[in-house]
């Protein structure tokens, strides 16, 4: 599987997957899911080639779904990221996704953001946070797999 094959793909995954656990009740919103736009956060680790590639996959999903999907792509420092995370936590979004960059030194803002909307980890995870799940790979078990 090529680069861009397998970044469509996480892509089109994890929106998906952000769309279900809206669609299964998790909306904090409290209101009907039917009579509004969902609105979907993406929010990456860098603004790298990869995350652009995926960005197609996520803009594919968001036609086809009918939802709105702002991709969001700081510096890959955690003071950037923070700062997109706390912006985005105060804009009404159903969820947000997001590749954390330093897990361990996040966690405040991410707590902050998960009680305020639906936080998904992928690529890279907060398992110390109140994020709902995590769509990725552990790369420890994934190594001892291969080796």
């Amino acid at each position: 599987m090529n680069y861009k094959t397998k970044s469509f793909k996480l892509s089109w995954a994890l929106a998906t997957m952000m769309a279900l656990v809206l669609g299964l009740g998790c909306n904090r919103g409290g209101g009907s899911s039917e009579s509004k736009i969902v609105k979907l956060a993406f929010v990456t680790n860098n603004p790298s080639q990869f995350w652009k590639i995926a960005a197609g996959g996520i803009k594919k999903y968001e036609a086809e779904a009918k939802v709105q999907v702002d991709i969001k792509m700081p510096a890959g420092s955690p003071e950037a990221q923070n700062e997109v995370l706390q912006n985005l936590a105060s804009q009404g979004y159903d969820a947000v996704s997001v590749s954390v960059v330093a897990p361990n030194d996040q966690v405040g803002v991410l707590n902050k953001v998960a009680e305020k909307t639906n936080l998904i980890t992928f690529d890279s995870d907060a398992p110390k946070s109140n994020r709902l799940l995590y769509i990725g790979t552990n790369n420890y078990d994934a190594g001892k797999i291969l080796g």
